[in-house]
């Protein structure tokens, strides 16, 4: 399932329900097993109107209603997740471990956990499974025996091949199968009263993000396959070309560790292998030889194919749009994050035109042979037609829109800065009156791009705690400079703003009011919330 997510395994037709536990207030936990009636208590309350509530939701509702289609259908307006309230207070997704940093009386059973995954996997069929396959049929049992006997090796597992899929399902596992099932359950309900219910606007978001997750987004599956033979074709190509230069001692773009012990061997020291260090290596005065096997190292250690991969494996075959992408209170703040396909990590366009990407699109569908022909670094060309590989169905149109300097904006409204707020509302490029701070002298986008584009990066990336370190491994640049740019914006553009949202934060954590307001916030203490 984590390699094709929730949605296309609970569409799979292998995918089968064996037990779910139910639990409606205070009332015992009950078991429905594979092969019982509904349980009406559970339809009436549903049909009531009342609400379903899982550990990441989406999860049950993919089995619920693509892979158990006789119970009534639930809808999203009748669902809830305890794993997005954990997610909204500051607590980890995982079950088994916030239930454990909470110290809840009722915790996740690991061991029933395991017994779970092992009976979700096919297990290999044995020659007593032959036996009892042929003795179905017409065969006594002493006849089967005999036959099976005169079989060679190779014929046996060709028979035992030819068997249907077998599960681990003795009645033992089934009915410790069921125990944790209850106990799961069991352990979220305890987490969902231990956590407070999110408010009307909280749950609108994470119902509109499941709404999202279950329409999906539609993805050209063709192409994606096609630029898997592509990349899969250029990569054995480079992998050969390596092994040839290094006569043999290097068999693939991505043996880091052999590839620098050949390379010291040529006298280029390098401890570095990644794309800084690679093109740090290149620019020294190195043999043609290693200089060759250092450009397929960086071209060919990318791993563009595991997504184009991920985008095949998760796409619904039914109608190729790829589902639960979205992953609601992601990060601390608040912010979705990407999961499965990771939508929010893609490269962009890397310059290129829609123009040039159709022509890329027409190179692919050519062929591997056609495309490196015309395209040198095929990773880089592929990497950009990852964002156009998800594009508008049949017959529709996507829609795209962005909020300009988001981050930026709500930022210095929080912390008041109001020369920049109101050169933000003059329309003034803010990036160049941060470089004027940073560089101590006007900065202008055209004459000045290295100047503007750290700038840039200063007020996309600093107001939100990154530090020096991080901010010169992201805009590759020296640590000196990226230490005095991030002094500068914390000096000229922060200042003592989180230091003092620190401090209320702390004065109403330990402070006898229950309210303590600083600036535009209100923090309110719910024990053992804040």
């Amino acid at each position: 399932m984590r390699k094709c997510g929730a949605w296309v395994y609970s569409k799979d037709p292998s995918t089968e329900v064996l037990c779910m536990a139910w639990k409606l207030g205070d009332e015992p936990t009950k078991l429905w097993r594979r092969g019982d009636l509904f349980p009406i208590r559970l339809r009436r309350h549903i049909e009531d109107g009342g609400i379903l509530e899982a550990h990441n939701a989406f999860f049950e509702y993919g089995l619920w209603n693509n892979c158990q289609r006789t119970w009534p259908r639930v809808d999203w307006d009748q669902w809830s997740c305890s794993a997005a309230k954990a997610a909204r207070f500051g607590l980890p997704r995982k079950l088994e471990t916030v239930c454990d940093v909470l110290k809840l009386p009722v915790q996740k059973d690991m061991a029933g956990h395991r017994l779970m995954l092992k009976m979700c996997k096919p297990r290999k069929p044995t020659r007593q499974d032959l036996l009892h396959q042929m003795c179905y049929g017409p065969w006594p049992l002493v006849e089967a025996k005999e036959w099976l006997r005169g079989l060679s090796k190779e014929e046996v597992a060709e028979e035992l091949a030819g068997l249907p899929t077998l599960w681990h399902e003795t009645e033992e596992d089934l009915a410790r199968l069921g125990e944790y099932c209850i106990q799961d359950v069991e352990a979220e309900y305890a987490l969902s009263n231990a956590l407070p219910e999110l408010s009307s606007e909280e749950m609108a978001v994470w119902r509109a993000t499941q709404e999202i997750n279950t329409l999906g987004i539609y993805c050209d599956v063709d192409f994606a396959r096609q630029a898997i033979e592509v990349l899969t074709a250029a990569k054995t190509k480079a992998n050969e070309r390596m092994k040839e230069l290094t006569d043999g001692a290097v068999y693939s773009c991505s043996q880091v560790a052999v590839l620098q012990r050949w390379l010291t061997s040529q006298g280029v020291a390098i401890s570095d292998m990644t794309k800084k260090g690679v093109a740090k290596a290149l620019e020294g005065d190195i043999s043609d030889v290693a200089r060759e096997a250092l450009e397929l190292r960086q071209v060919f250690s990318r791993a563009s194919v595991s997504k184009y991969e991920a985008m095949v494996r998760r796409a619904d075959p039914d109608d190729n749009r790829i589902r639960d992408h979205v992953r609601y209170h992601g990060a601390i703040t608040g912010r979705w994050a990407g999961q499965g396909i990771q939508t929010q990590n893609y490269p962009g366009l890397r310059g290129r035109g829609m123009s040039e990407i159709d022509d890329i699109v027409t190179a692919v569908g050519r062929g591997a042979h056609s495309f490196l022909q015309k395209y040198p670094d095929p990773t880089d060309t592929l990497a950009a037609c990852l964002r156009p590989t998800l594009t508008a169905a049949p017959g529709k149109l996507l829609n795209c829109a962005d909020y300009s300097q988001i981050e930026a904006r709500i930022l210095m409204w929080l912390c008041w800065n109001e020369p920049m707020l109101q050169a933000m509302r003059e329309g003034r490029n803010i990036y160049c009156e941060m470089g004027e701070r940073i560089f101590g002298r006007e900065i202008d986008k055209e004459a000045d791009p290295f100047e503007y584009k750290i700038s840039k990066a200063a007020v996309l990336g600093l107001g939100y705690g990154m530090g020096a370190k991080k901010f010169s491994e992201t805009t590759e640049v020296e640590l000196d400079l990226a230490e005095h740019v991030v002094q500068t914006f914390r000096a000229e553009i922060i200042g003592t703003f989180w230091v003092e949202l620190e401090t209320a934060f702390v004065r109403a954590i330990t402070g006898r009011k229950d309210f303590f307001e600083h600036g535009v916030f209100t923090f309110r203490r719910e024990k053992p919330f804040i």
